[in-house]
């Protein structure tokens, strides 16, 4: 259980994420199609289905915003209804694969969780039939999916979690550490799990077709497992197995930190014949979205080491500025909201100083109005959809835009200003899909 905390954001700065905030939904009522981006043709569904980039994520925002009674003008539920049975609606026109965050399994999650945020339950079970071609997908030997969050089977597992309560919920997340059991790669200390063999480049940096390489990215690599047996651990019927791989793959993990006097504690990934150099600041890769996998296996592990450890790699990415840290957007994945909400993740389930301060710094750099270039409500997005070079886009979606930093100001002004309401003590749960709740 969460502790209550003194709120990172107070006075000025917290009058500026209400306001903020304000606009932010605003911006978000209008119907989805006036958004540039969602015009593109997509067969996939990502710009205007996914939980991601599309309709669904826009409903967690409304449902969030709802739920924690920061709205300002009203009808933030009839957007999330609308947007939700939007997503439903458009769902069978659309080639999603079966990847988390960018397929038809998040618009399932955004379903389940939207549904049950504002108590609208039916008799029907509108994710049956996804529960039942995940099953049979998980145990048909021709499918053979990534184990990362993002893609593959971390992601299905938080899906798994979010059906909890369910008759299949534990046969899913059953079948999900049967597969890492059998891909889990046992190395010189611990476990891990390998990132394909014929990939020529990662993270940018050349690396032979015939080298195995270690994704070290909360989004696409180990961290993302580590993640979901930590929270696999808490659900007693596959407490045993979780364990057993979160003690193997930890003890790897931990293997791979750079040196002290490195600028950051841990690369992109690892490769044999590659120097590995500090990633970015950042949930998708780097200290960061690692410090918040790595304390989660602590918690379940109950080892009072591996949690030192991993403030230790948070303090590290607490220490580079954001010149040297490679944000340059706000968006959740790579942008300046993600870092903001995993210090202050940190800093609710902690106490540290360390991780206070630095998410109030974060949060400052997050709300520094952006004017000379496209934006929505003030925030900007890189993107590399339209320009090969990139560009700046005003950008609605969840993962990468202006609902994902919603949703990071209602956390942050919600676990200050309920007083004694149930988000007092707890922050906000649509995080679960980044593997960033910690207070399970």
């Amino acid at each position: 259980m969460s502790i209550s905390r003194p709120p990172v954001l107070e006075g000025g700065l917290r009058e500026e994420a209400a306001a903020r905030l304000a606009e932010i939904s605003r911006a978000l009522a209008q119907p989805y199609d006036e958004w540039t981006l969602s015009r593109r043709p997509d067969d996939t569904g990502l710009r205007s289905v996914s939980l991601a980039l599309g309709r669904a994520g826009l409903a967690v925002f409304f449902a969030w915003l709802w739920r924690a009674d920061l709205e300002s003008e009203g009808g933030a539920v009839d957007h999330a209804v609308r947007l939700l049975e939007e997503s439903i609606e458009l769902l069978p026109s659309h080639s999603m694969d079966a990847s988390f965050l960018c397929g038809f399994p998040g618009v399932a999650w955004t379903t389940e969780h939207v549904l049950g945020l504002l108590a609208q339950t039916s008799d029907d079970d509108p994710n049956a039939d996804v529960d039942d071609a995940i099953l049979a997908a998980l145990a048909d030997p021709t499918f053979v999916p990534a184990y990362d969050l993002i893609d593959g089977l971390a992601g299905h597992g938080v899906y798994a979690l979010e059906r909890r309560g369910r008759d299949t919920a534990v046969p899913m997340m059953s079948a999900i550490l049967g597969r890492l059991e059998a891909t889990a790669c046992p190395q010189r200390a611990g476990l891990s799990w390998p990132s394909g063999m014929n990939t020529r480049t990662a993270q940018g940096k050349d690396v032979p077709v015939d080298e195995r390489f270690f994704n070290l990215g909360l989004s696409h690599g180990v961290p993302g497992v580590i993640g979901i047996l930590a929270r696999f651990a808490a659900v007693p019927e596959v407490r045993d197995r979780a364990l057993a791989l979160l003690r193997g793959v930890t003890t790897w993990m931990r293997e791979q930190r750079l040196p002290a006097a490195s600028t950051g504690a841990f690369g992109d990934f690892v490769a044999d014949g590659v120097e590995s150099e500090p990633a970015r600041v950042a949930w998708c890769y780097g200290d960061p979205g690692v410090a918040a996998s790595l304390l989660a296996a602590a918690r379940a592990l109950d080892n009072d080491d591996l949690a030192a450890f991993a403030l230790d790699v948070a303090h590290v990415a607490a220490r580079r500025d954001v010149g040297s840290s490679g944000v340059v957007d706000a968006g959740l994945c790579h942008g300046s909201a993600g870092v903001a909400h995993i210090f202050h993740r940190l800093y609710r389930a902690t106490g540290d100083a360390t991780c206070r301060d630095a998410a109030r710094r974060w949060f400052e750099h997050l709300l520094r109005r952006e004017t000379d270039r496209p934006n929505v409500a003030g925030f900007a997005t890189f993107c590399f959809e339209r320009a090969p070079g990139g560009e700046y886009i005003e950008d609605p979606a969840w993962l990468t835009g202006a609902a994902g930093v919603g949703l990071v100001l209602i956390s942050a002004l919600g676990a200050s200003a309920l007083g004694d309401s149930a988000l007092s003590d707890s922050l906000p749960t649509w995080d679960r899909p980044l593997l960033l709740d910690l207070d399970w």
